[in-house]
């Protein structure tokens, strides 16, 4: 409890001085490491910084990874510094840091943390995506830290469990100084694999029998090495060895040369050379596809060289790569697929795998593709395993359903209608479209005179108008026809009366529509005046006219003088001279507001007489 006290109160102390000496650190730190040898030291500073910035919850964790105490390290702990430790034999890794009775023993409390190392592993921690593979928070401040054995005066909360490593492995280190001591601190190799400053290291190969293996080593920090290789005792001053096998085969390496301070150094090292006379190799697929797809075949272990891949009813097809893309599979390459391969380093492997292919089923549809202007356009489809249907088509039309309707259709619905949907095979969907054309025929209603009133024997002219029609067709009483669009029906008798209707036609050619109206044409029938008049009569007579028309709903008379009647048989008495002339009686006939006339004249002569003076006295 007083340790987590006294290290909360540190890292406080330190927020507060931030602005004295320290600073944190970050992967170019991390990347000025310096290498961990047996039985070496290395040198705490007093004013080497701060440690590792906050928020690194999977680089730095709160819990130990491997559950020994209670936590890995603070951030922004003093006086850090970061070691590279190299394994150069496999085995069980164990270190102690200030061990009791060593050259320069634990000053302080040297809290530490560990992960694997690579190329990339500073900007990993930073970047809070590296767990550490062991840490350790002291629980005293002597008696050394570590991992593995514990070491005599050593307490074992200060060491964590050891952990199995392999030949050229490395480790970055980070321990820090928050007692912030000046001091060298020992280092010690406590386990069964070795640690070195100046490794030696060979990577293991894989071969096929008798083919060269180039192996290229490395020494860390060496300079004028010799080499020798065993078996065959090969000497030279080239790390690099070329070597072939029938069968497996370990190679030692031994190496003399100098360190960076021109010390004399030994090493050595094994590398293992594994021969496979023929690679197994596995294919992976997808195994069901969509017609007329390429079927996709992925070959372990990848490389590159030649595979050959073939199919039923198939030629064969080389391709350089272990990702295979064959193309264009249709029914006849159901079945088994072989894969061939050759890699580039001499090795073979042939695996087979199972192709099924989808069924090539196309969607059906059907439409009346021709429409009249608000029509309806039934559209059907269907395809086998198919269980959706999406259809799209002009004004943002869509449909989810399979057999859609479009009533009052419009110009605007013209142009292509596409169904989507997919054939259900084996757990994969294959998609399929087909596409209808709709054509919608644009219509307009006809524009005509609603209705007309006529008279007998007068000129009917019928109009109409229809936008975009390109032929008429009339109709009417007393079988009237006429193609024209404005038609004359001249000195039209009453039998004419009636509707006369009128169609108008619209093509896009493959379809006719057609609209239509109708006129209402009444005829006011007229009939001729017959008229009797004296033609000669005396003076002062009385004077008898007569008209008649059938149908004729009243006269009008007029005559010399001044003479008007309308009366259907009027007389004049005492007729006078001045009435001599002609007279016209003009019949009316009307229907509603429309009146029609016909007349007649007749001429009469009035014969003037004089009075006769007689005298009444005689003389005989």
């Amino acid at each position: 409890m007083n340790r987590r006290f006294y290290k909360i109160f540190f890292i406080f102390s330190l927020i507060i001085s931030s602005g004295k000496n320290f600073y944190s650190q970050n992967p170019a730190a991390c990347n000025n490491l310096v290498n961990l040898c047996t039985n070496s030291a290395f040198s705490f500073s007093a004013n080497s910084g701060t440690g590792l910035t906050p928020g690194l919850s999977v680089s730095n964790p709160f819990s130990n990874p491997q559950a020994v105490n209670i936590g890995c390290m603070f951030t922004n702990v003093a006086n850090p510094q970061w070691l590279l430790l190299n394994i150069t034999t496999t085995g069980n890794l164990g270190f102690s840091f200030g061990a009791f009775g060593s050259s320069f023993p634990q000053a302080g409390n040297y809290d530490w943390i560990m992960w694997p190392y690579s190329a990339t592993a500073c900007n990993d921690i930073f970047n809070n995506t590296l767990p550490p593979v062991s840490c350790n928070w002291n629980c005293t401040g002597g008696g050394g830290t570590g991992m593995g054995a514990v070491p005599s005066g050593g307490s074992p909360c200060n060491f964590q469990p050891s952990i199995p490593v392999v030949q050229g492995q490395q480790y970055i280190i980070l321990i820090t100084n928050p007692s912030g001591v000046n001091t060298p601190v020992s280092f010690s190799n406590t386990g069964t694999a070795g640690v070195s400053c100046n490794p030696l290291e060979y990577q293991n190969q894989t071969a096929c029998p008798g083919q060269l293996a180039v192996f290229t080593g490395t020494w860390v920090n060496a300079s004028a090495g010799t080499y020798t290789l065993y078996p065959g005792a090969v000497v030279q001053t080239s790390p690099s060895f070329t070597v072939s096998s029938l069968v497996n085969q370990v190679y030692t390496v031994q190496a003399q040369g100098l360190n960076s301070s021109l010390a004399p150094i030994a090493d050595q090292t094994t590398f293992t050379l594994t021969i496979n006379p023929v690679i197994p190799i596995s294919v992976t697929t997808p195994t069901n596809f969509c017609y007329g797809s390429n079927a996709t075949f992925t070959v372990s272990p990848s490389g590159t060289g030649t595979f050959n891949v073939t199919g039923p009813s198939a030629p064969t097809t080389s391709f350089a790569t272990t990702s295979i893309a064959y193309p264009n599979v249709t029914t006849p390459n159901i079945g088994t697929f072989t894969v061939a391969a050759s890699y580039t380093n001499g090795c073979t492997g042939t695996q087979t795998t199972q192709v099924n292919v989808a069924p090539n089923h196309s969607i059906t549809v059907s439409s009346n593709t021709n429409v009249c202007m608000n029509g309806t356009v039934n559209l059907t489809s269907s395809m086998p395993t198919a269980t959706a249907y999406a259809w799209a088509g002009p004004s943002a039309y869509v449909s989810a359903i399979q057999n859609p309707t479009l009533n009052t259709i419009q110009p605007l619905s013209s142009g292509i209608y596409t169904v989507s949907s997919n054939i259900n095979f084996n757990g994969i969907t294959c998609p399929r479209t087909n596409t209808v054309q709709v054509a919608v025929v644009a219509t307009n209603p006809v524009t005509v005179t609603p209705n007309f009133t006529l008279c007998q024997a007068a000129n009917l002219n019928l109009t109409s108008s229809a936008t975009g029609a390109v032929s008429y067709s009339w109709n009417g009483p007393g079988a009237f026809t006429s193609a024209l669009q404005n038609p004359l029906v001249a000195g039209i008798l009453p039998a004419g009366a009636g509707n006369y209707s009128i169609t108008a036609y619209f093509t896009n050619g493959p379809l006719t529509c057609t609209t239509g109206a109708a006129s209402n044409v009444s005829v006011v029938a007229t009939s001729p005046v017959a008229i009797t008049v004296p033609p000669n009569i005396c003076q002062n007579a009385t004077a008898n006219m007569t008209a008649v028309a059938p149908g004729a709903t009243g006269f009008n008379w007029t005559g010399p003088n001044a003479f008007t009647s309308t009366i259907f048989n009027p007389n004049i008495t005492s007729i006078q001279p001045a009435a001599s002339g002609i007279y016209t009686a003009t019949a009316m006939f009307s229907i509603g507001s429309v009146s029609c006339t016909t007349s007649n004249t007749s001429s009469m002569s009035v014969v003037a007489t004089n009075t006769v003076a007689a005298a009444t006295n005689f003389t005989a």
